[in-house]
């Protein structure tokens, strides 16, 4: 699903999981956006994991703009698990920053390779 040219999700029925790509920077309003959508698959139809693949958006995918709307939305959904793959140093920092401000982090975990972010999501890992 393309709902900006900063991001993709798809919805993976297999375990519940949300596959969110990032293609470039993602601004206030795409996280805005993103979250009204996730909202929705979380309370209508149990989407409860997330796997997020950074290796495309380059290094400077978190603006303060985004960061604000992440903690201003992110709250009211509780997911089980956070798989993130991809990350550059830099961006394993910025994705740390967001993943404290939204209450977060101790369900997440970082992995070298979607396979292995997939199988800890589905609890085969």
């Amino acid at each position: 699903m393309n709902l900006s040219d900063t991001y993709t999700l798809e919805f993976i029925p297999d375990g519940k999981i949300v596959h969110l790509r990032t293609l470039a920077p993602v601004m206030g309003e795409d996280v805005r956006q993103m979250m009204a959508v996730l909202e929705k698959k979380y309370h209508e139809e149990g989407y409860r994991s997330i796997l997020c693949d950074l290796s495309e958006g380059g290094s400077e995918l978190v603006t303060k703009d985004s960061r604000k709307a992440f903690k201003e939305t992110a709250g009211e959904l509780d997911f089980e698990k956070i798989a993130i793959f991809g990350a550059s140093p830099v961006m394993r920092m910025a994705a740390k920053i967001i993943l404290a401000i939204t209450g977060q982090s101790k369900k997440t975990r970082f992995f070298n390779t979607e396979d292995e972010a997939v199988a800890w999501l589905k609890g085969e890992k």
